[in-house]
């Protein structure tokens, strides 16, 4: 049974993730201890041979990845950005720095080539763009704001863990203006 730790306000999650590979859960990932990870295989993996490489030559399919061992940590801590960024990211979540397992449930949806996690039981986002109107006042402020007018969580739009990545400001103009 599946217990959810998940509240929006408060940016905690589910105590399982889904790992979905090209569209395909393929893995659950499940918290063990206070920082490490468990994996385990899904039905959704036998789209690929057994003990195939498709998502880390550590983690081949089939083969469940307990707590005792950091292989899935490992993984998936190489999946996110490393110093300010990371730390940026884990305060707007409001999570610990170093809980992976938290970061990637928050930020899964945005990883490096087809991989993307969520809290189970929930659909993955059908990637939809979505705009907030702003004044002129309010573009204005943007654009002369520092590099932490990127780290906006307040509407939870800031979902990149993308090693290297430089602040945008995506500006939308539509028929009001």
């Amino acid at each position: 049974m599946e217990l959810s730790l998940w509240t929006v306000a408060s940016f905690a999650m589910s105590n399982i993730l889904g790992l979905w590979l090209y569209g395909t859960r393929i893995a659950d990932l499940y918290r063990s201890g206070r920082y490490n990870i468990m994996l385990t295989w899904r039905d959704g993996a036998d789209r690929w041979p057994d003990r195939s490489r498709i998502l880390s030559a550590s983690l081949p399919v089939g083969v469940d990845v307990s707590g005792r061992n950091q292989v899935a940590l490992d993984f998936l801590e190489n999946l996110l950005p490393d110093g300010p960024t990371k730390a940026s990211m884990a305060l707007g979540a409001r999570v610990h720095a170093e809980d992976t397992f938290a970061l990637v449930g928050h930020f899964g949806a945005d990883l490096a080539g087809a991989i993307r996690v969520a809290p189970a039981g929930e659909a993955l986002d059908d990637g939809e763009p979505a705009y907030l109107p702003v004044s002129d006042a309010e573009l204005a402020a943007l654009l002369d704001g520092t590099d932490s007018a990127a780290f906006d969580f307040s509407h939870g739009a800031y979902r990149s863990t993308l090693a290297g990545f430089q602040p945008k400001l995506m500006v939308h103009r539509d028929q009001t203006g």
